[in-house]
């Protein structure tokens, strides 16, 4: 990262998403389904949240791509036979 001030602030996060367990880092991806704003500071915490997510072996298949990160649904940790999957939780009306 190019901007030394963002790239401790990505270092602040990665501190601050360690001591989380697996439910508290989605309950923080939660948060920011319901943020439309943009800053870059806000850019960096969600880069920064889903590298601890990934880091925790949870597959984010649903929810990211090759270029974005989808944050218009919330979603719910899913595990199963020691897998671990982010899933999207649609409205009603979608499914």
């Amino acid at each position: 990262m190019k901007n030394a001030f963002l790239d401790q602030k990505r270092k602040e996060f990665l501190i601050e998403f360690k001591p989380k367990s697996d439910y508290e880092l989605v309950n923080c991806f939660n948060r920011e389904t319901s943020h439309r704003g943009w800053t870059g500071v806000r850019g960096v915490y969600i880069l920064a949240l889903m590298e601890a997510i990934r880091s925790r072996n949870i597959d984010v298949f649903a929810i990211e791509s090759k270029d974005e990160i989808q944050l218009k649904h919330p979603v719910y940790l899913d595990v199963s036979d020691g897998e671990k999957t982010l899933v999207p939780i649609l409205d009603l009306k979608e499914r």
